[in-house]
């Protein structure tokens, strides 16, 4: 499932990034809805966008950086879009223990 919902991500979202960029930067917000590691999941994402997702132009995969002090779950990427580099920031919010089963 996590695949999945990674391919829609980049295929329809990836394609409009530029609409949505505030110059040469954006920022993304991941809902982490089942209880997973975190860290790993990303590892997972870098491995999917520098063997399956080669397309999308990642010059830097999501690399951990401390936008807010005390967040742990905070990355940035950088992709080249129309032969300009972009960065990307992520953060990813754990609200597994608030989904309802």
């Amino acid at each position: 499932m996590f695949m999945n919902l990674q391919m829609l991500y980049f295929k329809q979202e990836g394609i409009r990034v530029n609409e949505y960029m505030y110059g040469k930067t954006a920022g993304m917000l991941g809902f982490v809805v089942e209880k997973m590691d975190i860290h790993q999941n990303v590892l997972n994402i870098k491995t999917l966008l520098n063997q399956h997702f080669t397309y999308i132009n990642t010059e830097e995969t999501f690399t951990h950086k401390t936008i807010v002090s005390g967040f742990k779950f905070s990355y940035f990427s950088r992709h080249k879009i129309d032969d300009i580099s972009k960065i990307i920031y992520h953060l990813m919010f754990d609200f597994s223990g608030n989904i309802a089963k």
